[in-house]
C-alpha cells in the first residue's frame, strides 16, 4: 500500500500503461492492472476522487474492470465481483457521497462506479448493499439539494438508474453518442430488481411531485423528475398514473412560458394510456392548438402528441383545421409540418386534408375546376400528344405518366414548370426561378413521396422541370450533396418505390455523369450516386463505373463502403469478367421483370 504522497507519481507514471492495456490486452490483463493498481490506491480512492487530475485514474481503473467484464462476462466472475464491491466501499461507503456529489471531479466518479455496478447486476451479480446504503444517505441528507445542484442532479440521475436497473446504452463505449443526436437508451435489467427499490424510486417521484413549481424550476431538476417517473414502475394501485395526470396539468399551463415546462409535459406524454391522451388533446391541446404550435417552447408538447402512439386519424384532421401551415413551415415551429406529413404516412389517412392545406399555404393550384377539367378531359380524348416529342417540352410524356391521371390532371402551367418543387423545398410561394433548399422542405418532400400515388402524380411529373431548373442554375451537384434533399433523391431513385421511369433515370444519369467523381467523394453524393446506380440499366452501372475507374483509388480511400457497394474494385481489376457476372444478375432481372416492374 503506497502512502498518499507516493500515489500522485505512481498514477502518473501509470498513464502510458493503462492506455496501453486499454486498448491492446485481453480481458483478464486489464482486470488483473485494475487489481493491482487498486491494491496500491484503495485506502486513498475518496481523496483521489476530488483531485482534478487523479480522479481521472480513479475513473479509469472503473472503465478497466468494465471492459473486463464486457468482454469476457463470465471469466473470472467471482475475481470481478470482488474488486466491484470493494470499489464500492472505498467510494460510496466510505467516502462523504454528499461531498463527492457536489464535487465536479467526484460526480464523475460517482456516476462511473454506479454504472459500473449496474453491469455487474445485468450479469445477476448483486449490488443492492452499496446502493441500498447510497439511496438512504441521499434522502436522509440531500435528495432535494442534489435534485438542483449542477453536479449532483447527474449523480442523482445516475444513482435512479442504477436503483432501476437501468444502463446508458453508449456507457464504458470509446465513441460516445453527439449531443445532438437523439436522446438516451436505456438498457434494462433482464433479471427482476427488488421491491424496495422500485418502491423507493416511486417515493421519490411522490416527493418531487408535491412542490412542481420548484422541481421544473431547473433544466437539472426538471431533467430528473422527468426520469424519476419514467423508471417508476406502471402497475395497478400504483402512484404513476396520478402523478403523471398532475404533471401534464401543471406543464400544460405553463408550457407556453418555460423550456422546462415543455419538456416535462413532452416526456410525461410518453406514460400516456389511450382514455387520458384523448381527454388530453380534447381538453388542452385542441382548444390552443394555434397557440402551442406557433410558441418557441410549446411546439415541441405539439411534435410529442403527434408523435405519440395513440394520436389518430381523428386527432390529425382536427390539428390540421386549426392549426395555420403558412405560420409555421418558415419559424421554428417548422418540424410541426413534416411531423403532421410523417403521421399522414403512418396513419394511411388525412394525406388529401394534409396536401390542401400545404398547397393553400405555398400558393400551389393542385387541381382544375371541374368545368375546365371536363372540357381538358374531352380535348385529351382527341388529341394526344406524341411519346416521340421532345423532353424538354409541355406536361409529362406517357412514360412519366404515374398512373391514369398523370398527363390529364397535370396542372404545371406553362411558364411555371418546375414551380411545384421550387415552393416545396423553399417552403415559400415562388417569386422567382432560385432554388432555395430547406431542410424543413426536404423533410416534407421525403415524406410526400411515400402518399398515395394518386395524390402526387403533379408532384412527380413536375420533378423533371425541377430537375431541368437546377441544371440550368448549376446546382445539380449541391442538390445531391445536401444532407437532407440527398435523401430525397435517394428515395425518387428507390427502384422499390417506383416513383421514376426508365427514361427519367436516364435522364438524371445524363444530368449528373459530368460529376460523378466529385459525388463519389461526398458522403451524401455517394448515398445518391449508390442508388442511381442500383436503378440504372447494366450499361449505364457500366458507364458510371467507367467514369469513376480513373479515380478508384481516392474513391476507395474516401468511400471504401460505397466502392463495395457499386463493385468498383471488381470492375477495375476484370471489367470483362465482371460484366459476365452482372449479364447473368440482369437476365434473371429481365425474367421477372413484369412481376417486379407491373404493367400500369
Amino acid at each position: 500500500m503506497l502512502s498518499i504522497s507516493e500515489v500522485d507519481g505512481y498514477l502518473r507514471n501509470l498513464r502510458d500503461k493503462i492506455a496501453s492495456v486499454q486498448e491492446e490486452s485481453s480481458a483478464s490483463e486489464k482486470l488483473l492492472l485494475a487489481t493491482n493498481v487498486f491494491e496500491q490506491i484503495q485506502d486513498h480512492i475518496p481523496s483521489l476522487a476530488t483531485h482534478q487530475v487523479l480522479s481521472k485514474y480513479v475513473e479509469k481503473l472503473i472503465v478497466l474492470l468494465a471492459h473486463s467484464l464486457i468482454e469476457e462476462p463470465q471469466s473470472e466472475l467471482d475475481e470481478k465481483r470482488k474488486l466491484c464491491s470493494s470499489l464500492c466501499v472505498q467510494v460510496i461507503m466510505k467516502a462523504d457521497v454528499e461531498v463527492l456529489a457536489k464535487d465536479v471531479f467526484g460526480s464523475h466518479v460517482l456516476q462511473s462506479t454506479l454504472q459500473c455496478c449496474t453491469l455487474f447486476e445485468h450479469q445477476g451479480v448483486s449490488m443492492s448493499e452499496a446502493l441500498k446504503y447510497f439511496a438512504t444517505t441521499v434522502e436522509d441528507r440531500c435528495l432535494f439539494e442534489l435534485l438542483h445542484h449542477t453536479s449532483g442532479s447527474h449523480v442523482l440521475r445516475s444513482l435512479i438508474k442504477a436503483l432501476a436497473g437501468a444502463l446508458d446504452a453508449d456507457a464504458f463505449q470509446k465513441t460516445k453518442r453527439k449531443s445532438t443526436e437523439k436522446s438516451e437508451v436505456l438498457l434494462h435489467n433482464k433479471h427482476e430488481v427488488e421491491a424496495w427499490r422500485l418502491a423507493r424510486l416511486e417515493h421519490w417521484a411522490d416527493l418531487f411531485c408535491k412542490d412542481l413549481n420548484g422541481s421544473f424550476a431547473t433544466s437539472q431538476s426538471c431533467a430528473t423528475v422527468c426520469l424519476a417517473m419514467k423508471l417508476c414502475p406502471q402497475r395497478p394501485g400504483g402512484k404513476l398514473a396520478g402523478l403523471c395526470k398532475e404533471v401534464l396539468a401543471h406543464c400544460f399551463s405553463r408550457c407556453t412560458e418555460s423550456s422546462t415546462a415543455s419538456f416535462a409535459a413532452e416526456q410525461c406524454l410518453e406514460f400516456c394510456q389511450n382514455a387520458d391522451f384523448n381527454c388530453l388533446f380534447k381538453s388542452s391541446v385542441l382548444p390552443r392548438a394555434r397557440e402551442l404550435s406557433e410558441n418557441t417552447f410549446a411546439n415541441y408538447v405539439v411534435q410529442a402528441i403527434i408523435r405519440h402512439r395513440f394520436f389518430q386519424t381523428s386527432h390529425l384532421e382536427s390539428l390540421l383545421e386549426c392549426i395555420d401551415i403558412g405560420q409555421l413551415i418558415l419559424s421554428s415551429s417548422s418540424p410541426i409540418v413534416w411531423r403532421l406529413c410523417e403521421a399522414a404516412v403512418t396513419l394511411g389517412t388525412g394525406q388529401s386534408l394534409f396536401l390542401k392545406k400545404l398547397f393553400e399555404a405555398l400558393g400551389i393550384s393542385q387541381y382544375r375546376s371541374g368545368a375546365s377539367k371536363k372540357k381538358a378531359s374531352g380535348s385529351n380524348a382527341t388529341k394526344r400528344r406524341p411519346a416521340s416529342q421532345s423532353d424538354d417540352t409541355g406536361a409529362p410524356g406517357p412514360d412519366e405518366a404515374h398512373g391514369s391521371t398523370c398527363a390529364e390532371d397535370d396542372t404545371v402551367t406553362e411558364g411555371r414548370k418546375g414551380h411545384m418543387w421550387l415552393a416545396l423545398v423553399s417552403c415559400e410561394p415562388v417569386k422567382s426561378d432560385q432554388i432555395h433548399l430547406r431542410a424543413t422542405g426536404a423533410s416534407i418532400v421525403l415524406n410526400l413521396l411515400k402518399f398515395e400515388r394518386k395524390l402526387i402524380v403533379n408532384i412527380l411529373g413536375d420533378f423533371r422541370h425541377f430537375l431541368r431548373i437546377a441544371k440550368m442554375q448549376g446546382r445539380l451537384v449541391a442538390l445531391a450533396t445536401d444532407r437532407h434533399f440527398s435523401r430525397v433523391l435517394q428515395l425518387m431513385l428507390d427502384p422499390r418505390q417506383g416513383l421514376l421511369k426508365e427514361k427519367q433515370v436516364q435522364r438524371i444519369f445524363k444530368y449528373l455523369k459530368a460529376h460523378f467523381v466529385e459525388l463519389a467523394l461526398n458522403i451524401n453524393g455517394a448515398f445518391v450516386l449508390s442508388s442511381l446506380f442500383k436503378v440504372c440499366s447494366l450499361r449505364l452501372q457500366q458507364d458510371l463505373l467507367a467514369e469513376l475507374a480513373p479515380e478508384a483509388e481516392r474513391i476507395r480511400a474516401k468511400n471504401k463502403k460505397f466502392a463495395e457497394i457499386i463493385g468498383l474494385e471488381a470492375f477495375c481489376k476484370n471489367e470483362a469478367l465482371w460484366v459476365k457476372k452482372m449479364k447473368k444478375t440482369e437476365s434473371v432481372r429481365a425474367l421477372f421483370k413484369d412481376i417486379i416492374e407491373p404493367v400500369s
